[in-house]
């Protein structure tokens, strides 16, 4: 399912930051392991954030929409993190990471299951169960791949695991209960519409003034 693998690969991209961003700021930016911590605490508290404002955009975005447009946004961030000369710029674009890879995490988990209504466990099982865990096995991997490559290998990786998230979120089709929320949304804006060329009601007793 390719919702299955926008999740797996969001998931990637998050235990990855969760597990090099304290060495990052310590090894490549050169700051204490308070500093490091700090830094991944403010994507963890970006995070919480945006899964709240995730739940209240995508009632004014739709669901397809959100997704696309979040993932499509954190590539440029996590190149500028990567890029990011000082450790002031670099925390704040990782709680701008961090705000930006959670502010699906419910919303895909909704997607999930509308795209399967009569599997609604299987759906709730591979949005928070399976897709998760291969993000907790990835981010395993990567620290053997840091343990031979250095830091910016492992974290020019966590970049590339962002484009195919993009390319799948992409590919998502509107779901069938996105699709009747948007018409109901429609027909109500047009039915509060005013008609054009009606004439002004008039006051009930008052005369129509003649020429």
């Amino acid at each position: 399912m390719r919702l299955g693998g926008v999740v797996a690969l969001r998931s990637c991209v998050y235990f990855g930051l969760q597990a090099f961003i304290p060495l990052w700021f310590i090894h490549h930016l050169g700051t204490g392991e308070g500093t490091g911590n700090a830094a991944l605490t403010a994507m963890l508290v970006a995070g919480a954030v945006g899964t709240y404002s995730g739940g209240r955009v995508v009632d004014r975005l739709g669901r397809r929409r959100l997704v696309v447009g979040s993932t499509l946004v954190t590539i440029p961030v996590l190149v500028a993190l990567v890029l990011a000369p000082s450790p002031l710029t670099a925390g704040l674009l990782t709680a701008v990471a961090g705000f930006l890879i959670i502010l699906t995490f419910s919303v895909t988990v909704v997607m999930s299951q509308e795209y399967l209504p009569n599997r609604l466990g299987l759906a709730s099982g591979v949005s928070l169960g399976l897709a998760i865990g291969v993000g907790g096995i990835a981010a395993a991997g990567m620290g053997v791949v840091a343990d031979a490559y250095g830091l910016p290998t492992v974290m020019w990786l966590i970049v590339a695991l962002a484009v195919p998230m993009v390319v799948l979120a992409r590919t998502l089709p509107v779901t069938r209960a996105e699709r009747r929320a948007q018409g109901v949304a429609a027909a109500t804006a047009a039915a509060a519409r005013p008609t054009s060329g009606a004439r002004p009601a008039t006051a009930p007793g008052s005369a129509t003034p003649h020429p």
